[in-house]
């Protein structure tokens, strides 16, 4: 899996001359494809449905470089969360720290 979670096999065959790509994925790989960290309208301007990850698009928009923007994540961003995958692909904000009962709770809300 790449580090936002996404998980696809992906492969080209040629139909009559013109590649045709395949993405072979199970369901839960494709709900996080869709709908998930990996959503690509999350990449492609539209407002996240992520607080978090909204929060690290307009961070990055108003670093001055690479190096700046992974700073900022790694010391106010990331330093205080954890995230975490379920058995379904959907990713769980915790605080650092958190315990199996926290990650019980959120999944229960």
């Amino acid at each position: 899996p790449k580090p936002n979670g996404y998980q696809s096999l992906h492969t080209t065959i040629l139909v009559s001359g013109q590649p045709l790509e395949i993405q072979i994925r199970s369901t839960a790989m494709h709900r996080l494809a869709e709908f998930g960290s990996a959503a690509h309208f999350i990449y492609k301007g539209a407002k996240a449905s992520l607080p978090w990850l909204e929060s690290i698009r307009t961070t990055n928009a108003q670093a001055e470089s690479a190096e700046a923007f992974m700073d900022i994540v790694r010391t106010n961003l990331l330093g205080t969360r954890v995230f975490v995958f379920d058995h379904y692909g959907r990713v769980l904000n915790l605080a650092k720290g958190a315990t199996l009962k926290d990650a019980l709770l959120l999944l229960m809300n």
